[in-house]
């Protein structure tokens, strides 16, 4: 089993070279011991309108810079930003927590990433839009 890991050269276990992608797979591989640390949340991220906000202000600022080739920059994208589709502002959170194992080895590892990101249709965030769960695999 212990071929199986792909180390650098300090002896850090980096990943699995067989792509482990679920608790079954790592356990099948020798991982014991799998826990799950504490969600860790992140829920004030920037929502799209105050990310508008800020490409506003920043082509603004750039506008007092004396030269016609900013301005005309300028221009030419506050143009084309104004003829693309405008989509609905939205207010996400996101959550993780990571997953941990003991390796064939004997060393603690992490074996993946648990995610959830939060859609919401307002600043309260109490009109949900969308949930996505995903685990990213290390392996």
């Amino acid at each position: 089993m212990s071929e199986d890991l792909n180390s650098n050269n300090r002896g850090i276990t980096l990943f699995s070279t067989k792509n482990p992608s679920s608790v079954t797979d790592y356990k099948n591989l020798g991982y014991k011991n799998i826990e799950y640390t504490a969600w860790t949340g992140y829920k004030k991220v920037a929502s799209t309108k105050s990310k508008r906000i800020a490409t506003y202000v920043v082509s603004n600022v750039l506008g007092f810079i004396p030269s016609t080739y900013v301005r005309t920059a300028i221009g030419i994208y506050d143009l084309t930003s104004t003829l693309q589709t405008q989509n609905p502002d939205v207010w996400p959170t996101v959550n993780t927590r990571n997953i941990l194992a003991t390796s064939p080895r004997g060393t603690e590892v992490i074996i993946g990433q648990q995610t959830i990101v939060k859609y919401y249709g307002n600043s309260a965030r109490t009109k949900l839009i969308k949930t996505i769960n995903k685990t990213y695999w290390v392996g």
